[in-house]
């Protein structure tokens, strides 16, 4: 019965550290999603550094 117990505690753990990773991710993926949409292609270029190997 001890183990049936452990396994099902260790079940529980899993879940529940699945979901507050899934809530991070989410929320990442969501403000990075805003910032493609809001920042142009050209302005984003503008803010990066260039990355040739030449430099």
């Amino acid at each position: 019965m001890q183990i049936i117990t452990a396994l099902g505690h260790a079940l529980w753990m899993a879940f529940t550290i699945l979901w507050q990773i899934f809530w991070g991710l989410s929320l990442g993926f969501l403000f990075s999603a805003v910032i493609e949409v809001a920042v142009s292609k050209s302005e984003m270029s503008k803010l990066l550094p260039d990355a040739s190997p030449g430099r």
